[in-house]
């Protein structure tokens, strides 16, 4: 596809055959945006509509339908679906969106020639839904009112699978087809494209995909995609990693379904609020750093983040997970009230760490940042008994979580160096060393070492030693004795 200036692209159409059918594409073509992102985009209320768009765009449940091109297939028609039984005023808020958005975005340049053609001469062809794209149309003056040829909604999926060239042989013959000219920016109507005489296929530099509610709050958005892109951070370290370490802290002494479960949630409440820190941490470091460390992402992607909207996941997860402990069985921790204030009580302190924390300089941030590892483990203690058996093994996990900063910190090294060390390792055998501290007390003044206790901490080292299985093959394969000096 060509992409052109204004001018290049009004000369492209200039020579266009005003007696020859006239085939426009509508998304971004005829109209300078695309239909079906702006009718999801007028959904409201915003944030669960952008909430459950990011989770089906996340979960993709086209992936297990037939086609070999599911996306094109499926994916619109099953977000616009999904979108109206749920939202069910949505069809009729759009219709009153329409009345202004339709004038809004007219392709100047492609509205003169749909004028002076003869009536049935110029057609709109569009995988676009008719729901929602004949309203844009309707609001058009009535020259520049193409006939309009859009996917119904309900069968969606079988038009984009019969594609734009069948349809429009059918409607209008094999013949006219032929003779027609074809405007779209579309790179899959490459068969319409090739079955016309006058082909015409470029990118309007006015048109713009703006994906529906892109800057709507998405927990967790901020930190996958401007902080830490293409790290998997919450998958590999977040869930992955923290969240196990969690379970086999606090699960162990009390294990239930309603335990695990507001574990989870409580741990999600937990990075809702932590999430605070990465946008102000970058925030900051634009508006005061000479050299700030920013990811490209941080200029050219929408930041989706509201702090406002992020108090209120956080405090709502953590009601929820306040609740869900009530259910366990035998729970002797704080009641709903006191467990919520306490938890409550905690987020802010973690807000007030993370606000100190990001404003003042890097030499006195290397302290404070053990803190805030040391509060990623230790707010669960406020609602859930912490077990003696587990503090070697967290103690070891803070000071993994350390050493790499303390290196990028203090001694000026590369953060991708720092970060390259092996913390899984030292993580492993720094419980090693104080889980045999913890044994030879245990010996040393006659105590009792009970069988849950070292199962515990046994099932701790498991889990760091195959955390830390790369670094362990790459030190073995690195290693080596000292030569004698000649």
């Amino acid at each position: 596809m060509v992409e052109r200036t204004a001018s290049e692209a009004e000369q492209a159409v200039a020579g266009i055959d005003p007696n020859a059918p006239l085939l426009l594409d509508f998304d971004e073509t005829y109209w300078l945006r695309n239909s079906t992102e702006a009718f999801l985009d007028s959904v409201r209320p915003a944030w669960p509509a952008g909430l459950l768009l990011a989770a089906l765009d996340i979960v993709k449940p086209w992936r297990l339908l037939p086609d070999h091109e599911k996306d094109h297939v499926w994916r619109d028609w099953l977000r616009v679906l999904t979108v109206i039984v749920l939202f069910p005023w949505s069809l009729m808020r759009w219709r009153q969106r329409a009345a202004s958005l339709g004038p809004k975005w007219l392709n100047p340049a492609l509205a003169p020639l749909v004028s002076r053609q003869p009536p049935g001469g110029a057609w709109l062809v569009t995988n676009g839904f008719r729901p929602i794209v004949a309203p844009l149309v309707d609001a058009l003056p009535a020259a520049a009112q193409p006939t309009l040829l859009a996917s119904p909604l309900l069968t969606g999926f079988a038009w984009r699978r019969r594609g734009k060239c069948a349809v429009v042989e059918q409607a209008l013959g094999k013949e006219r087809l032929a003779a027609a000219t074809v405007v779209t920016d579309n790179d899959e109507d490459g068969d319409l494209l090739a079955a016309v005489r006058a082909p015409l296929h470029l990118k309007w530099p006015d048109s713009r995909y703006e994906p529906a509610h892109a800057h709507a709050y998405l927990p967790f958005y901020y930190m996958e995609r401007i902080k830490r892109p293409h790290q998997g951070h919450l998958k590999r370290v977040v869930l992955f990693d923290e969240l196990i370490l969690l379970l086999l802290v606090y699960l162990w002494t009390s294990p239930s379904l309603a335990t695990l479960t507001a574990i989870v949630v409580l741990h999600a409440s937990f990075w809702v609020i932590y999430e605070i820190l990465y946008v102000e941490n970058d925030r900051v470091a634009a508006e005061r750093e000479a050299d700030p460390r920013l990811s490209e992402a941080y200029h050219r992607t929408p930041h989706r983040f509201s702090e406002p909207l992020a108090w209120l996941t956080g405090l709502a997860l953590g009601l929820v997970g306040i609740g869900l402990l009530q259910l366990a069985p035998a729970y002797g921790g704080p009641g709903l009230a006191l467990g919520a204030a306490l938890w409550t009580l905690f987020l802010i302190a973690l807000r007030g760490l993370a606000w100190v924390y990001n404003h003042v300089d890097k030499t006195t941030r290397i302290p404070l940042y053990l803190v805030l590892q040391a509060f990623k483990v230790a707010g669960l203690a406020l609602v859930l008994p912490l077990p003696q058996a587990a503090l070697p093994l967290l103690a070891a996990h803070l000071a993994g979580q350390w050493l790499p900063y303390l290196a990028y910190r203090a001694t000026q090294t590369a953060v991708v160096d720092a970060w390259a060390l092996p913390a899984h390792l030292y993580r492993l055998v720094l419980a090693l060393v104080l889980a045999a501290f913890w044994a030879l007390s245990a010996w040393s003044t006659g105590s009792q070492l009970e069988t849950a206790a070292i199962a515990q901490l046994a099932a701790g080292l498991a889990f760091f030693a195959v955390k830390a299985r790369h670094d362990l093959r790459r030190s073995a394969e690195t290693a080596g004795w000292l030569r004698r000096r000649r």
